[in-house]
């Protein structure tokens, strides 16, 4: 069990004591507001604890963990332990009182100190209550979730029990493999799940992992040193279920996951690498990259010039990974090919209509769009001489402007007879003193009407031709920029 300050309660007042080798305890989720720093008294308690307590004592339980009292914030030693221990304490507490309803600790638990609400249309599913909530917008408030068993969730219109396998509402209950195929599918990011023929042991997938990083860089943090502390516990998880993440990014066949992508520019988070989520504010989304499409580069970790570990494969050094935190190699060295790709700043005033444009792949004829729908930053490929497609990129930075980065590229090996033309990913690297740094991710796709092909529609293009005015454009098998590219290998910050 976890150890650390817990309040007792006895049936007339509360007070502190240092948790027993051995008991069980309740542990209170909620959001601190927008003045974080303002720390109750410790014998002046805010509407939350006070009816956390009064919850706790109803289910015959002695002691409430709340972090604001818990964590001597004055001893550097006591913080920096507890919230080591913090995944550990929500993992192993009896349950924990998530504290849905409200924006801050006044607003007490709906039903205790404070009536509920009424819906017109009936009572809302819980996933949308959890989702709406302040509760679940903020980055502590997920580990605490998600680690917890047992969840007795206060919502302004009831209160729900939750746990692996069920979910007890007021006004319903089903079971959480039910709920996973309607419409609270999304109660899966807050609970742990277990698979239908293995009860103990969780099976992980990486799909499952992406999700779980998709869902925490959606939360928003009160300060931004915080980014790695606040997962720390999940991230304890899935290395004792053998996956190894390194500044949260997990390592999958030896390779890093940095095929993630911003959807809207955003700000930098100081004191994280650049190709860690963890080193942007705001949410990301992952490319799934089909395993057909092999992936050709190296990563090792070093510092700005040095490889460390010997520059042994990650698979190799998991192990010494694991547990390392803020402590872990904050460089990548990458070893792949590289081209040189000018970027251009597009603002569109007007729509150019060619629906006639054509071009040919292979066998296939597919219709092409030669104007650019939307305003952003495009990067230039080349496909043969005189003939570019502009891909609409996905920029990490809010206030970037449109220069020649760096593209290096995620995909097959140039080196053998595998087709590029299809398809390229590349992650968009700006040079930073000796080193270089993240500032985006491209990700093109070429439509075509085949099964045989991959679909994805979340890129946007148009033919720009110095010579080329007929309807019909033929692309290479061997586009121009992969005839050009060069292996090397870059350091990344």
């Amino acid at each position: 069990m976890a150890t650390g300050m817990f309040v007792v309660l006895p049936s007339v007042a509360c007070r502190f004591i240092f948790a027993p080798a051995v008991c069980k305890y309740a542990a209170l989720s909620y959001v601190w507001g927008d003045n974080p720093t303002h720390v109750p008294t410790p014998n002046k308690f805010s509407q939350v604890v006070v009816d956390a307590i009064e919850v706790t004592l109803l289910m015959k339980l002695r002691y409430l963990w709340v972090d604001r009292h818990c964590i001597n914030s004055n001893d550097e030693a006591d913080k920096h332990h507890q919230i080591s221990q913090m995944g550990n304490i929500y993992a192993n507490a009896e349950i924990t009182i998530i504290a849905a309803a409200g924006t801050d600790p006044t607003y007490g638990l709906p039903g205790i100190s404070r009536p509920r609400k009424q819906h017109p249309d009936g009572f809302p599913y819980l996933s949308h209550q959890i989702k709406e909530s302040v509760w679940a917008s903020r980055g502590w408030t997920y580990q605490e979730g998600f680690l917890s068993p047992r969840k007795l969730v206060f919502t302004d219109y009831e209160a729900s029990y939750l746990c692996d396998t069920i979910c007890l509402a007021e006004h319903a209950q089903d079971s959480m493999s039910i709920m996973a195929r309607g419409v609270d599918d999304r109660l899966k990011s807050f609970t742990l799940s277990y698979s239908e023929d293995d009860k103990i042991i969780y099976k992980y997938n990486m799909y499952r992992v992406h999700q779980m990083i998709i869902e925490y860089s959606r939360r928003q943090l009160g300060y931004p040193s915080d980014a790695l502390h606040a997962i720390k516990g999940v991230i304890k998880l899935l290395e004792i279920k053998a996956f190894t993440l390194i500044w949260g990014i997990p390592i999958h066949y030896n390779l890093p996951m940095i095929h993630w992508y911003h959807e809207h520019p955003t700000e930098r988070r100081p004191g994280f690498p650049s190709w860690s989520f963890l080193g942007w504010n705001g949410p990301i989304q992952v490319h799934q990259i089909p395993t057909r499409y092999c992936i050709h580069f190296k990563a090792s970790l070093g510092d700005g010039e040095n490889l460390l570990f010997g520059g042994k494969r990650m698979a190799s050094i998991a192990s010494e990974l694991r547990g390392l935190g803020e402590n872990a190699p904050r460089y990548l060295h990458l070893t792949g090919y590289v081209v040189d790709l000018p970027l251009k700043n597009i603002q569109q005033t007007k729509s150019v209509q060619n629906s006639a444009r054509k071009m040919i792949c292979g066998h296939q004829v597919i219709p092409v769009q030669d104007t650019a729908p939307s305003s952003g930053i495009y990067a230039s490929l080349k496909m043969r001489p005189g003939l570019r497609i502009l891909v609409k990129t996905n920029i990490d930075e809010s206030n970037f402007t449109a220069c020649h980065v760096l593209g290096f590229f995620i995909g097959t090996d140039l080196e053998k007879d595998i087709d590029p033309s299809s398809r390229a990913d590349f992650l968009l690297l700006r040079r930073s003193g000796t080193c270089y740094e993240r500032i985006g991710y491209l990700a093109w796709r070429l439509r075509r009407f085949s099964n045989t092909f991959y679909d994805y529609g979340d890129s946007v293009y148009f033919i720009e031709s110095d010579d080329v005015s007929d309807e019909i454009i033929e692309l290479p098998r061997t586009p121009l920029w992969a005839g050009e590219a060069e292996k090397r290998t870059v350091v990344v910050g």
